[in-house]
Protein backbone atom coordinates (compact mmCIF):
# COMPACT_ATOMS: atom_id res chain seq x y z
CA UNK A 1 0.00 0.00 0.00
CA UNK A 2 1.24 3.12 -0.56
CA UNK A 3 0.46 6.17 2.24
CA UNK A 4 0.30 10.27 2.22
CA UNK A 5 0.13 11.93 5.57
CA UNK A 6 -0.17 8.29 7.03
CA UNK A 7 -3.32 7.53 5.53
CA UNK A 8 -4.06 5.40 2.22
CA UNK A 9 -3.06 7.47 -0.77
CA UNK A 10 -5.68 5.74 -2.69
CA UNK A 11 -7.56 2.56 -1.93
CA UNK A 12 -8.20 1.43 -5.88
CA UNK A 13 -4.29 1.84 -6.20
CA UNK A 14 -4.80 -0.54 -2.87
CA UNK A 15 -6.61 -3.13 -4.53
CA UNK A 16 -4.37 -3.15 -7.68
CA UNK A 17 -1.45 -4.12 -5.09
CA UNK A 18 -3.58 -7.10 -3.52
CA UNK A 19 -4.85 -8.12 -6.82
CA UNK A 20 -1.08 -8.11 -8.00
CA UNK A 21 -0.58 -12.21 -6.87
CA UNK A 22 -4.28 -13.00 -8.60
CA UNK A 23 -2.22 -11.40 -11.86
CA UNK A 24 1.04 -13.11 -11.63
CA UNK A 25 3.15 -11.34 -9.35
CA UNK A 26 3.69 -13.08 -6.80
CA UNK A 27 7.77 -12.94 -6.04
CA UNK A 28 8.20 -10.28 -2.84
CA UNK A 29 11.15 -8.33 -5.27
CA UNK A 30 8.84 -8.02 -7.98
CA UNK A 31 6.28 -6.88 -5.70
CA UNK A 32 8.30 -4.22 -3.94
CA UNK A 33 9.74 -2.96 -7.83
CA UNK A 34 5.69 -2.53 -8.51
CA UNK A 35 5.41 -0.56 -5.51
CA UNK A 36 8.36 1.41 -6.12
CA UNK A 37 7.51 2.39 -9.33
CA UNK A 38 4.21 3.12 -9.02
CA UNK A 39 5.27 5.34 -5.95
CA UNK A 40 7.72 7.38 -8.23
CA UNK A 41 5.06 7.80 -10.87
CA UNK A 42 2.62 8.63 -8.14
CA UNK A 43 4.55 11.17 -6.98
CA UNK A 44 5.32 12.78 -10.19
CA UNK A 45 2.12 13.00 -10.94
CA UNK A 46 1.38 15.27 -7.52
CA UNK A 47 4.48 17.58 -7.31
CA UNK A 48 4.91 17.78 -11.66
CA UNK A 49 1.46 17.43 -12.60
CA UNK A 50 -1.36 18.44 -9.55
CA UNK A 51 -3.07 14.70 -11.24
CA UNK A 52 -3.63 11.80 -9.58
CA UNK A 53 -2.83 8.23 -10.39
CA UNK A 54 -5.89 7.85 -12.63
CA UNK A 55 -6.12 11.13 -14.54
CA UNK A 56 -2.56 10.72 -16.25
CA UNK A 57 -2.35 11.14 -19.78
CA UNK A 58 0.03 10.93 -22.72
CA UNK A 59 1.82 14.01 -22.00
CA UNK A 60 2.25 13.45 -18.16
CA UNK A 61 4.16 9.86 -19.69
CA UNK A 62 6.56 11.94 -22.09
CA UNK A 63 7.46 14.42 -19.42
CA UNK A 64 7.84 11.34 -16.91
CA UNK A 65 10.52 9.77 -19.80
CA UNK A 66 11.88 13.13 -19.73
CA UNK A 67 12.66 13.36 -16.21
CA UNK A 68 13.31 10.13 -15.76
CA UNK A 69 15.44 8.76 -18.84
CA UNK A 70 16.99 12.40 -19.99
CA UNK A 71 18.22 14.03 -16.92
CA UNK A 72 21.69 14.23 -15.49
CA UNK A 73 23.65 11.03 -14.97
CA UNK A 74 23.42 10.86 -12.01
CA UNK A 75 19.52 11.03 -11.72
CA UNK A 76 18.86 9.52 -14.90
CA UNK A 77 17.78 5.60 -14.78
CA UNK A 78 18.71 2.81 -17.44
CA UNK A 79 16.59 1.72 -20.28
CA UNK A 80 16.04 -1.59 -19.01
CA UNK A 81 14.81 0.27 -15.75
CA UNK A 82 12.46 2.34 -17.63
CA UNK A 83 11.06 -0.38 -19.45
CA UNK A 84 10.60 -2.20 -16.27
CA UNK A 85 8.51 0.67 -14.90
CA UNK A 86 6.52 0.77 -18.36
CA UNK A 87 5.37 -2.53 -18.19
CA UNK A 88 4.36 -1.92 -14.19
CA UNK A 89 2.79 0.93 -15.37
CA UNK A 90 0.91 -0.81 -17.86
CA UNK A 91 -0.31 -3.06 -15.76
CA UNK A 92 -1.74 -0.71 -13.48
CA UNK A 93 -3.50 1.09 -16.62
CA UNK A 94 -4.75 -2.03 -18.01
CA UNK A 95 -6.18 -3.21 -14.76
CA UNK A 96 -7.89 0.11 -14.20
CA UNK A 97 -9.66 -0.04 -17.46
CA UNK A 98 -10.70 -3.34 -16.70
CA UNK A 99 -11.84 -1.98 -13.24
CA UNK A 100 -14.06 0.93 -15.05
CA UNK A 101 -11.86 3.25 -13.11
CA UNK A 102 -10.41 4.77 -16.54
CA UNK A 103 -11.63 4.71 -20.03
CA UNK A 104 -8.14 4.38 -21.68
CA UNK A 105 -4.38 4.06 -20.70
CA UNK A 106 -2.26 7.28 -21.07
CA UNK A 107 0.37 4.83 -23.15
CA UNK A 108 -0.14 4.92 -27.35
CA UNK A 109 0.65 1.86 -29.13
CA UNK A 110 2.08 0.77 -32.37
CA UNK A 111 1.06 -2.33 -33.85
CA UNK A 112 3.60 -4.90 -34.47
CA UNK A 113 3.85 -7.12 -37.87
CA UNK A 114 5.96 -9.99 -38.49
CA UNK A 115 6.71 -11.83 -42.20
CA UNK A 116 3.64 -14.76 -42.29
CA UNK A 117 3.08 -18.13 -44.10
CA UNK A 118 3.42 -17.47 -48.11
CA UNK A 119 4.51 -14.39 -47.53
CA UNK A 120 1.72 -12.16 -46.11
CA UNK A 121 2.33 -9.99 -43.19
CA UNK A 122 0.47 -10.71 -40.01
CA UNK A 123 0.10 -8.80 -36.69
CA UNK A 124 1.36 -10.09 -33.46
CA UNK A 125 -0.07 -7.40 -31.41
CA UNK A 126 -0.07 -4.06 -30.03
CA UNK A 127 3.49 -2.53 -28.56
CA UNK A 128 3.62 -0.16 -26.02
CA UNK A 129 5.11 2.99 -27.36
CA UNK A 130 6.99 4.48 -24.35
CA UNK A 131 9.23 1.32 -24.49
CA UNK A 132 12.38 1.93 -25.43
CA UNK A 133 14.22 -0.65 -28.06
CA UNK A 134 17.31 -0.16 -26.86
CA UNK A 135 17.26 -1.69 -23.66
CA UNK A 136 19.26 -5.04 -23.60
CA UNK A 137 16.75 -7.54 -23.52
CA UNK A 138 19.23 -10.74 -22.22
CA UNK A 139 22.73 -11.22 -21.25
CA UNK A 140 23.07 -14.16 -23.55
CA UNK A 141 26.11 -14.58 -25.85
CA UNK A 142 26.68 -17.68 -27.50
CA UNK A 143 30.57 -19.17 -28.43
CA UNK A 144 31.72 -20.73 -31.31
CA UNK A 145 32.06 -24.29 -31.11
CA UNK A 146 36.16 -24.91 -30.85
CA UNK A 147 35.74 -22.32 -27.78
CA UNK A 148 33.19 -24.67 -26.71
CA UNK A 149 35.80 -27.60 -26.75
CA UNK A 150 38.15 -26.13 -25.29
CA UNK A 151 36.44 -24.91 -22.24
CA UNK A 152 35.37 -28.88 -21.89
CA UNK A 153 38.73 -30.15 -22.39
CA UNK A 154 40.24 -27.74 -20.21
CA UNK A 155 37.18 -26.73 -17.55
CA UNK A 156 35.73 -29.36 -17.29
CA UNK A 157 38.08 -32.67 -18.15
CA UNK A 158 41.24 -31.21 -16.94
CA UNK A 159 43.49 -31.25 -19.27
CA UNK A 160 46.26 -28.80 -19.87
CA UNK A 161 45.95 -26.03 -22.56
CA UNK A 162 48.83 -26.55 -23.91
CA UNK A 163 48.65 -30.82 -24.52
CA UNK A 164 45.15 -31.33 -25.17
CA UNK A 165 45.87 -35.41 -23.96
CA UNK A 166 47.56 -34.97 -21.10
CA UNK A 167 45.32 -34.53 -18.00
CA UNK A 168 46.07 -32.35 -15.09
CA UNK A 169 48.03 -33.59 -12.42
CA UNK A 170 45.96 -32.14 -9.32
CA UNK A 171 42.23 -33.26 -11.09
CA UNK A 172 41.67 -37.30 -10.49
CA UNK A 173 40.62 -39.32 -13.75
CA UNK A 174 37.67 -40.21 -11.93
CA UNK A 175 36.47 -36.55 -11.19
CA UNK A 176 37.33 -35.53 -14.97
CA UNK A 177 35.33 -38.11 -16.38
CA UNK A 178 32.33 -37.11 -14.12
CA UNK A 179 32.21 -33.86 -14.93
CA UNK A 180 32.87 -34.79 -18.37
CA UNK A 181 29.39 -33.50 -20.52
CA UNK A 182 30.29 -36.72 -22.98
CA UNK A 183 31.55 -39.20 -20.90
CA UNK A 184 28.74 -40.76 -20.76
Amino acid sequence: MILRDGALYDPDLDRFFRDLPLNGVRSRHSLRAYGYDVLVWARFLSEACAKTIWQADRHDVLAYHRIRRRADAGQRISAASWNRAVACLERLYRWGVQEGLIAEAPFTHRAVWRQGHAGRRAQIAARNGAYEPAARRAGVSFITLDDYRRFRAIGLEGFFLTAAHAPAPEIATVSAMRCSPISW
